[in-house]
């Protein structure tokens, strides 16, 4: 993920992510290089190691969560004490709404070639390109069921 942000290092520019590159570690470092961070986590059981179950299993369904013990990660303290009631941002509703155009990775279809294939590879112009071919896939979609009579509802694999 690093790579994929290192232009914009010590801009202080918001990086937006699914749960394929979040995690508290990917937070810190790039907190660390001068990046703020929206992720959404994955809620396994004990996933990632530094998230309690005690806290992960007591967030609710509603917006907020309760904070069961305080703890220390990288000198920051995490200390609850009570219910945090709070709107998530409205970015977070779009990427819930038409999160089936770009979440390939859980969903995979159709045995085409997939972006996060291409992330591996050292040849910039080899990510480039496939991001640009992801981005435009995700938009024509969004684009489709915003637009297009009677189609708000489709699902991204009958697009």
């Amino acid at each position: 993920m690093l790579r994929l942000v290192e232009p914009w290092f010590h801009s202080s520019r918001t990086v937006i992510t699914d749960s394929w590159f979040g995690s508290t570690d990917a937070c810190i470092s790039l907190y660390n290089y001068g990046l703020y961070s929206i992720l959404q986590i994955k809620k396994c059981h004990y996933w990632p190691g530094n998230i309690p179950y005690d806290i992960t299993g007591a967030l609710e369904n509603t917006y907020g969560s309760s904070i069961s013990r305080t703890c220390k990660i990288n000198n920051v303290d995490l200390a609850g004490s009570g219910d945090v009631k709070f709107r998530q941002p409205i970015v977070f509703d779009e990427y819930n709404k038409f999160k089936l155009a770009v979440d390939i990775l859980n969903n995979l279809r159709d045995n085409a070639f997939l972006y996060h294939d291409v992330l591996v590879s050292k040849r910039s112009v080899d990510r480039i390109f496939a991001f640009y071919l992801s981005v435009v896939k995700a938009n024509s979609f969004s684009a489709y069921c915003q637009f297009v009579l009677g189609k708000k509802d489709m699902k991204h694999v009958d697009f």
